[in-house]
């Protein structure tokens, strides 16, 4: 076997010393010879990058892959951001246009002229010779409207045949008429502006804060109204508004 000779420091020659122990070899020569041995079993420089370029080149593949998906997925949170500008001013555009509708009924309801009633002349009637006892005036519509403020069409319906001629004439003296979808109420008009002035006192989404700032006639109006879509509330002017075709 062919003999190599090789001068090494005194320190490394005791560390291969105690390796070879360590390993199990009696002989130092035998765990060089190992050490040699298991060194010409590596690959090449050039083999192994070989081996480098190729995984780089499939890192370099998927990476592409998923690159490509988060540019389109980029487009598409643009795109997106775009919509959502879009819709924004949209609906800054429909709000200014609410905001103008409701302060236009707001104005046309408190310009509404308020009708006062005509003062009704009563002709005496010729007295009779003998009379027991004096009759009452009968009192107008309006003056009952006047006591009590408020009149259901549905408890008049078998006591008045002409209705329409009784909401009529309640009209023409000043009162205010709802028309609902199965009735009309006619309101005395100082209990109107009463009742719409309490409701735009009031600054909560609450029917229960409602309930506690109106009396018993009021709050059944308010009910009546709120569910014929007469009244809502405004989360834009934060209170109760009038909503009236």
């Amino acid at each position: 076997m062919p003999e190599i000779k090789l001068l090494i420091p005194e320190d490394l020659y005791k560390d291969l010393v105690e390796k070879a122990k360590n390993e199990g070899y009696k002989d130092i020569d035998d765990y060089i010879l190992h050490i040699l041995s298991e060194y010409t079993k590596l690959p090449a420089r050039e083999s192994i990058h070989k081996e480098i370029s190729k995984i780089e080149r499939n890192i370099m593949d998927i990476l592409n892959k998923y690159t490509s998906k988060i540019d389109d997925l980029s487009r598409r949170v643009a795109s997106l951001h775009e919509r959502i500008e879009d819709l924004e001013e949209k609906y800054n555009d429909l709000s200014n246009k609410y905001s103008e509708v409701m302060n236009l009924i707001k104005e046309r309801v408190e310009r509404a002229p308020m009708r006062r009633p005509e003062k009704i002349e009563h002709v005496e009637a010729p007295k009779q010779e003998v009379r027991e006892k004096e009759t009452p005036p009968k009192k107008t519509a309006i003056e009952v409207l006047k006591e009590q403020k408020i009149i259901y069409e549905s408890s008049i319906v078998s006591r008045i045949r002409d209705r329409d001629s009784f909401f009529r004439r309640l009209e023409s003296d000043g009162a205010k008429i709802l028309k609902l979808s199965d009735e009309r109420i006619a309101v005395d008009p100082d209990f109107w502006r009463d009742f719409i002035k309490k409701l735009e006192n009031i600054k909560e989404d609450s029917e229960e804060v409602v309930k506690k700032n109106l009396s018993k006639e009021e709050y059944k109006l308010f009910e009546r109204l709120k569910k014929e879509g007469m009244i809502a509330y405004s989360f834009i002017d934060k209170k109760w508004i009038l909503i009236e075709e």
